[in-house]
């Protein structure tokens, strides 16, 4: 008797979304000045780069708010420029 032989293949998929952009409110604290700062990663295409100055564009949208959220419940300061002189 010939045996039966099941072959079962299975196949995942993984998909990342696209994320064009990532922000973080960072807290900073030296011996001079505390607060918060943004970081922001930008994951573009050259066409998207040039739209990210326009005064309506998502990206200054979204440091507005996290200024506002920095400076609101948050009650800490906006670190604009950080100068480390150690960098």
């Amino acid at each position: 008797m010939a045996e039966k032989s099941t072959f079962h293949e299975t196949k995942e998929i993984t998909t990342r979304l696209h994320e064009p952009y990532k922000v973080k409110i960072v807290p900073y604290k030296t011996q001079k000045e505390s607060g918060h700062s943004i970081e922001i990663q930008l994951n573009l295409s050259w066409e998207q780069i040039d739209g990210l100055a326009e005064k309506d564009s998502d990206i200054i949208n979204m440091i507005e708010n996290c200024k506002k959220l920095i400076e609101g419940p948050l009650e800490s300061k906006y670190l604009s420029v950080i100068n480390d002189e150690n960098i």
